[in-house]
């Protein structure tokens, strides 16, 4: 029953957030376009279903205010969502939610977050033991003058190659995909796969936006970011984020490709976490 009202609670927190920040303009609630709203919901509900025990609320006279979504994939904790309402902020909630959410990671070897640049959010990371790396964000059209040939790269299936997703993903992030893969499914991604000798690489995307590149080698990952790049449209803009120091390859092909670079999200970590040899991250599933 809190799925809509926590999805809207979150848009609420983030536009409120985007503006103090960024001074960006974002539509009012009622304004959001249909498709963002089905999005975030069924980011909610997805999380919810999968991870009841890392999924909380808070509430402020019986309305949801504050909202908290987290997974645990293997021995890996990841933050999905932390945002705190207008009404509930500098009161202490965002840390409730915080530590309470960090309850579902008592048993995990790892945890990490993708932090937005809020200052209170960064302190609040630090502060439960997180370490930062900073991060960019890219996003531009693609010249497709720029495109580099690519080897070896092949269309993925999700259902036959679900296996190969989850063992790419554990070798490199430390934790297999699970059932996030449906999300990926249900939201219409495309799957490339590679596979060179020893290294290996999968690469999820749609037409405008880069969600998860993970390979065994920076070789790869780079390949993989300029093959999915090539399918946008000519008129369209493509994107990802959290780049981080530790990630030169994503900074060099996107250097390649011309791609407008912003300050953006970043990487926290707390305990074992995989190699992240080559790896980009979702905002939603890590």
């Amino acid at each position: 029953d809190d799925v809509a009202a926590s999805a809207a609670a979150a848009y609420v927190a983030l536009r409120e957030m985007a503006q103090r920040i960024s001074h960006e303009e974002w539509p009012e609630l009622s304004a959001r376009p249909p498709e963002r709203v089905a999005a975030s919901e069924y980011r909610v509900r997805h999380i919810l279903t999968h991870d009841p025990a890392g999924s909380w609320v808070a509430t402020l006279d019986g309305v949801v205010e504050g909202v908290a979504l987290a997974t645990k994939r293997d021995s890996i904790w990841f933050l999905s969502l932390l945002t705190i309402g207008p009404a509930l902020q500098s009161a202490g909630a965002g840390k409730r939610l915080l530590d309470t959410s960090l309850t579902y990671a008592a048993d995990c070897e790892g945890a990490w977050i993708m932090s937005s640049v809020d200052p209170r959010a960064l302190r609040r990371y630090h502060q439960a033991g997180f370490e930062m790396h900073p991060g960019f964000d890219v996003k531009g059209p693609i010249d497709r003058t720029l495109l580099e040939p690519t080897n070896g790269i092949v269309e993925g299936d999700w259902a036959a190659d679900g296996d190969f997703v989850d063992e790419v993903s554990r070798e490199v992030r430390g934790a297999a995909c699970g059932p996030d893969k449906i999300a990926f499914v249900e939201r219409g991604l495309r799957l490339i796969k590679v596979e060179d000798g020893r290294d290996r690489g999968f690469a999820a995307f749609n037409a405008g936006e880069l969600w998860n590149v993970a390979a065994t080698s920076p070789r790869l990952g780079y390949q993989l970011v300029m093959e999915a790049s090539a399918h946008t449209p000519a008129d369209g803009e493509f994107g990802f984020g959290a780049i981080t120091s530790a990630q030169q390859w994503a900074t060099d092909v996107s250097m390649a490709l011309r791609m407008s670079f912003s300050l953006g999200t970043s990487l926290c970590f707390r305990g074992k976490i995989g190699t992240m040899t080559a790896y980009l991250a979702n905002g939603a599933y890590g």
